[in-house]
């Protein structure tokens, strides 16, 4: 049976009174969003919302009313209520980003996994396919839900991943079919939302060559690592067999930077060439820290993972272990020190 109008208002009415709540749900996971795609070096820009009243009222309205039966039932349907939006440089970041949301969040209450769902549309009869996106049904991970966040328990909000074009075109596309301001869209501005999508997906392209081509011009080994996404393109090369060098690739290049290893050169002959097969030595080395400390790490830092920039991670610490812990004292007043001076303790109990 659908949903009369006293309970459209009575959704209307309790979402209001606990769109706070929602709010915090959604800053709290755009802000892991944004610390996910800056760790691990990929391009993008991170925004939240809590949907209004009015938009929520209306959501309900055009695509739930006549399907549910209660205002509870409403409130586990509606799943955007709290969102997130990822806006990837590039098309090609996209999938990696929703590789790295299945590993960062946990599933909603009463399911084992985090529901993927890629939305990219076909509409033949209209001539254009272009909205592009992929949404992912998440819950907050048990260790952020602690503290003022604990009354978060239970709730989940959808991320939505596409690129910057994409998503100029989705906008486009959503106020114009579904929310047109009068009348139905016309023939022509759905030919130009067609030409459009064209000119986006061209446009991805173009950009991925933009940085490919920054990419090249800023491998000089002598030259300054510009930023963490340089960092990254330059020193990979360098462990071949590290498929996601990216991940963790901040704590690396932030260690180097404090210690004054500014470019591959310099790297190279103060840590690298120390070693017959650099990658071979930190897969090594993590192994053994992984054999007796393990169960050592908190929350907080991460254990070690081969196939990440903890193969550079290790090195550095191994390195200058000494001069980590000077650099970085933890304890009372100090907060806590970063995690290459948590493995730099480690290896010196080794």
């Amino acid at each position: 049976m659908p949903l009369n109008q006293h309970q459209v208002d009575e959704f209307s009415e309790r979402y209001w009174r606990e769109r706070d709540r929602f709010m915090k749900f959604a800053q709290s996971a755009g802000e892991l969003c944004r610390q996910m795609v800056m760790e691990n070096a990929v391009r993008a820009s991170v925004h939240w919302r809590a949907k209004t009243k009015e938009s929520a009222r209306r959501k309900l309205q055009q695509k739930y009313q006549a399907k549910l039966g209660s205002v509870d039932e409403a409130f586990a349907r509606i799943k955007d209520l709290a969102a997130v939006r990822i806006l990837t440089y590039v098309e090609e970041d996209r999938q990696r980003v929703v590789n790295l949301i299945e590993e960062v969040f946990s599933p909603p209450v009463g399911r084992d996994e985090i529901a993927v769902d890629l939305e990219d549309k076909v509409d033949n009869e209209n001539r254009y396919a272009f909205y592009r996106a992929t949404h992912c049904e998440v819950a907050l991970p048990d260790d952020h839900l602690i503290g003022e966040n604990e009354n978060l328990r239970g709730m989940s909000c959808e991320i939505q991943v596409c690129s910057m074009l994409a998503h100029v075109w989705n906008e486009l596309e959503h106020d114009l079919i579904y929310k047109p301001q009068s009348g139905q869209t016309s023939r022509e501005e759905k030919e130009f939302l067609r030409i459009l999508g064209n000119q986006t997906l061209a446009g991805d392209g173009v950009i991925s060559e933009i940085l490919r081509a920054t990419t090249a011009r800023q491998r000089e080994e002598n030259e300054d690592f510009v930023d963490q996404y340089d960092f990254v393109s330059r020193v990979r090369p360098k462990f071949p067999g590290v498929a996601k060098f990216y991940k963790r690739s901040e704590q690396a290049f932030n260690a180097l930077r404090d210690l004054g290893i500014l470019n591959p050169a310099s790297l190279s002959e103060r840590i690298l060439d120390q070693y017959k097969e650099p990658e071979r030595e930190a897969r090594e080395l993590i192994q053994r820290i992984n054999d007796v400390h393990g169960d050592d790490w908190s929350p907080a830092h991460g254990g070690l993972e081969e196939d990440s920039a903890d193969a550079v991670l290790v090195l550095i610490a191994r390195n200058f272990g000494d001069r980590l812990l000077k650099m970085y004292p933890g304890g009372r007043g100090m907060g806590r020190p970063p995690r290459v001076a948590h493995l730099a303790r480690l290896l010196d109990e080794l």
